[in-house]
């Protein structure tokens, strides 16, 4: 599926022993996760024709939960991008839908955004155009 990567997921978690009240399953909830992870060309960004530009990473996943205290299913769906601004700097962006959340059962989407900063390219290009 090439430019993109499949990673398939599943999980389970259970309770502490003792946290468990009568009649209730140790096992409190447990799912499955899809997601497909890549990159694509990055039109930004470029000042001449010889500059490299970093490719924009793009991710897309379904992630299933069994929610064992409301007997229902959980279903959620994210879309990620990765724009890198700069070397060392870059504007992440996600946008989730689930089918409901651990306690209120209505439907939830929710839209994130930030600035992602990477040290390490930081200092190496400080070190670079300092001549160390």
């Amino acid at each position: 599926m090439a430019p993109f990567n499949a990673v398939v997921n599943a999980f389970v978690s259970i309770s502490d022993p003792s946290a468990i009240a009568p009649g209730q399953s140790r096992v409190r909830d447990d799912g499955a996760s899809v997601d497909l992870e890549g990159t694509v060309h990055n039109p930004f960004g470029r000042k001449s024709a010889a500059e490299v530009v970093q490719p924009i990473m793009l991710s897309v996943g379904y992630r299933l939960n069994r929610l064992e205290a409301a007997n229902q299913i959980v279903n959620i769906v994210q879309a990620k991008a990765t724009i890198p601004i700069s070397p060392g700097f870059s504007l992440p962006l996600s946008l989730t839908y689930a089918s409901r959340t651990d306690l209120i059962n209505q439907d939830h989407v929710r839209g994130n955004f930030g600035i992602s900063l990477d040290l390490d390219k930081l200092y190496a290009l400080s070190r670079a155009l300092s001549g160390n």
